[in-house]
């Protein structure tokens, strides 16, 4: 009875607690935004395909997801909607240091992640409007993944480079 009672409240407890941690994933809706503005379909759905090959989204909804929803959930506002911030995630022994910089329609962020003070990886998202392009970076010890997108007008590019692999390059053209 004790222990039944006992998961009745731990349940109740998260569902309260949990209950308003939906955030607004705006770094996802950025990167969403950036390949919906390529005008041909096909490239457009090309370019969606890079981005979930080459994982970009899954990028965004994580760093939105784990980091930025979460301070949003606790401070009630969301980095990458705002101007410069430099703040602090703290779970257990994890630390995360995460500084956001918008500069009129370009958006950066670099996550820093610690293990107590053990540098593990950092993650470095740009996405640049006026260029129509986007950059991830992502290094781990002596590991770097780049991932970089770039539309022109006339054509969609998405390279991507990490070691010990050839760079690969797609390239859409567009026929308008």
């Amino acid at each position: 009875m004790k222990k039944s009672i006992c998961s009745i409240m731990i349940s109740l407890l998260l569902a309260t607690t949990l209950l308003g941690c939906y955030g607004n994933f705006v770094l996802t809706k950025k990167v969403y935004q950036f390949n919906g503005e390529v005008k041909n379909k096909f490239i457009r759905s090309g370019v969606t395909w890079a981005f979930l090959i080459i994982p970009v989204y899954k990028i965004a909804a994580l760093a939105d997801f784990v980091v930025l929803n979460t301070i949003q959930f606790w401070s009630g506002s969301n980095p990458i909607a705002e101007g410069e911030k430099t703040f602090e995630y703290v779970d257990g022994a994890d630390r995360f240091n995460i500084r956001t910089q918008k500069s009129g329609d370009n958006v950066t962020c670099y996550i820093t992640h610690y293990n107590f003070d053990r540098y593990i990886d950092t993650l470095q998202i740009e996405l640049d409007k006026n260029s129509n392009s986007a950059k991830s970076l992502y290094r781990s010890g002596s590991d770097v993944v780049e991932n970089f997108l770039s539309d022109d007008g006339n054509r969609v590019t998405v390279q991507t480079r990490e070691p010990g692999y050839f760079p690969v390059t797609l390239t859409a053209m567009s026929n308008q």
